[in-house]
């Protein structure tokens, strides 16, 4: 197992998609996570990584 990475994209509004970043979340990533950290009801990424025993959180900060 090698490490796990996280891709973001952002929708345009028209079915398509653009990358934005590459994120490194773990090694051997198992469980991931959106839910709304902030209460701002955007979601947020949340990542576990189970052979680095390690969590990762990617806050969304994207203009409201």
């Amino acid at each position: 197992m090698g490490l796990a990475g996280a891709m973001i994209y952002r929708n345009n509004g028209d079915r398509t998609f653009s990358f934005i970043e590459h994120h490194t979340i773990g090694l051997g990533s198992q469980a991931g996570e959106a839910a709304s950290l902030h209460n701002d009801r955007r979601p947020d990424l949340i990542t576990m990584g189970a052979l680095s025993e390690s969590v990762a959180v990617l806050a969304n900060r994207t203009p409201r």
